[in-house]
């Protein structure tokens, strides 16, 4: 209730808040459409021109043309895998799915009047459809374990200020991807589909070389959503400053906490030669080794020209992601790396279904920070 006195000038302002907090959806929508529908007809015309210019990263239009979006998209369509289907998003998602799912915060999310926000995040969005038709799939034992596969290019909103200089605005373009299936046994669903998704997006970066783009010292860095909360707890560590600061580029929590730890390493056994001794490390070892098994070594082979590892600074996914993530980056022609991909392990599907055997992984590529930064 931040400066609430200062909106309504009198000590009623906080009861009225509580009240309103405690009203129902069907209640405060139609109160809060009349109000929005009266202070609309104050809008001149003039005063609209001098908002649209006064907030005009955010109401204003792209940074690329969009017959530049068009053809960058169809390069992307062309080289999804054939069993994608790409669909089109509602520019909206139902109120509160961000903060339902993540522990993201709902300050950040254009939330509107009539109980829906503004799409922040299409995996999110994506993740409601390939649960409606997950949960379709389970109702036949036929198509029990039929996985889904879903791929959207989608403008997102943010409420934050970003970065101008390095090409970031409130509004961008994401192409984003998200796999849903279910666990039986001991197989490797989640491995297996990491692996088609960091393949997906390798195979997309490569094919742009040949439409006057260029990636330089292309990178794919891991990690292990319990190995973050593993560090973070032996050194002391609140998770609640990294979240709060995981979009500072500049924030370097290994060395704020000192921690004497490398921010890279190859492979799965440097890690457990680290903490290989202490017992509750155990069973994050062994997921780790078989990132390198099934994920990492095979990778390796098929792109000897990219560079695979560990980031075991990364910031990002705590409370979002639930197990294994990646990143992708690349230098742009200026020599600067961009992050260009992330993606990882969700229980979405797994909650809104309540079944602890669905599954899915998601992951999207920054569409329009892409183009604006390895166009030739």
């Amino acid at each position: 209730m931040r400066d609430i006195n200062k909106v309504f000038e009198d000590k009623m302002g906080e009861e009225v808040v509580n009240k309103i907090k405690d009203s129902s959806f069907n209640t405060l929508t139609p109160v809060l459409v009349d109000v929005f529908r009266e202070k609309s007809k104050e809008i001149t015309p003039v005063q609209l021109l001098k908002e649209y210019e006064s907030r005009y990263d955010f109401y204003g239009p792209a940074s690329i043309d969009q017959d530049k979006m068009l053809k960058f998209r169809q390069i992307w369509a062309n080289n999804l895998p054939e069993d994608f289907d790409m669909i089109e998003l509602s520019p909206v998602t139902p109120f509160g799915a961000c903060v339902a799912l993540t522990e993201l915060s709902q300050d950040v999310r254009m939330t509107t009047i009539k109980k829906s926000e503004v799409i922040s995040d299409s995996t999110i969005a994506l993740s409601l459809e390939a649960s409606r038709r997950r949960k379709i799939l389970m109702k036949k034992k036929e198509t029990m374990f039929n996985s889904v596969n879903l791929a959207t290019s989608q403008r997102l909103l943010r409420l934050q200020a970003f970065d101008k200089k390095k090409g970031y605005l409130q509004h961008f373009g994401i192409f984003g991807t998200i796999t849903a299936g279910r666990g039986q046994g001991k197989n490797t669903f989640i491995l297996d589909t990491i692996l088609r998704h960091v393949d997906q997006w390798l195979n997309f970066i490569v094919q742009l070389q040949n439409y006057g783009y260029l990636f330089q010292d292309v990178k794919v860095t891991f990690n292990y959503i319990p190995l973050m909360e593993y560090i973070l707890k032996s050194y002391g560590v609140d998770r609640n400053i990294i979240n709060k600061n995981s979009l500072l580029d500049n924030f370097d929590y290994f060395s704020k906490f000192n921690i004497p730890l490398p921010k890279e390493v190859a492979n799965a056994q440097c890690i457990n030669d680290i903490f290989g001794a202490e017992e509750n490390y155990k069973g994050i070892s062994a997921k780790l080794s078989k990132l390198d098994e099934v994920v990492i070594n095979g990778l390796r082979k098929k792109y000897p020209q990219i560079s695979f590892c560990y980031e075991m600074d990364r910031k990002l996914g705590l409370g979002y992601f639930s197990g294994y993530c990646f990143h992708i980056f690349a230098k742009n022609k200026a020599g600067l790396e961009v992050p260009l991909v992330d993606g990882g392990v969700v229980d979405w599907t797994k909650l809104m279904l309540s079944d602890k055997m669905e599954l899915a992984v998601t992951s999207s590529f920054g569409s329009e920070l892409g183009q604006n930064s390895f166009i030739i």
